[in-house]
């Protein structure tokens, strides 16, 4: 994380082979709030600029502090959910007529056949299994349904109803 300085100039990081939380924190005492944003890092470089977000309240701020408090465990259940992530989408493509869009997100993304997306929708909602239907949502995702990464059960439970619906 790159926190600006009282001079109000970024720090370096490390690494910057990904994106970066920047938190600034300069000048509090003349009022200026708490901001947060994205920082982008030039792998030559190894420094980065923060991009300025708006202010943060403070819950927001809470949150923050908590979350840097317990990194360890954040990076733990971010790794169990790129695992459960690959094993779903897997899973997705052995069902006949399922196309799943690759993602880096905590969803995936998936469509169905012409004009199933409503009725699949439906019969996982009878299972009890609740998905988002993007169906309506624009042009370029008719028949598409959303899914979010859950436990590995959860997921089981997901692949077992959409397989009996499709």
């Amino acid at each position: 994380m790159i926190t600006a300085g009282d001079d109000g100039q970024e720090g370096c990081i490390d690494r910057a082979d990904e994106p970066v939380a920047v938190v600034d924190t300069a000048r509090p005492e003349a009022g200026e709030v708490l901001t947060q944003g994205l920082g982008l890092a030039d792998p030559g470089e190894g420094c980065a600029q923060g991009i300025r977000d708006q202010g943060v309240n403070v819950l927001t701020q809470a949150t923050a502090a908590f979350a840097l408090r317990h990194k360890a465990v954040l990076d733990t259940q971010t790794q169990a959910i790129r695992a459960e992530r690959g094993r779903l989408f897997t899973a997705l493509t052995a069902i006949p007529g399922v196309h799943p869009y690759p993602s880096d997100a905590n969803f995936i993304l998936l469509r169905l056949p012409a004009g199933r997306a409503d009725a699949v929708f439906a019969g996982l909602k009878r299972r009890g299994v609740l998905v988002k239907n993007l169906d309506a949502a624009h042009p370029m995702l008719h028949d598409c349904l959303r899914v979010t990464v859950g436990l590995p059960e959860e997921n089981q439970a997901f692949l077992a109803a959409l397989t009996a619906e499709c």
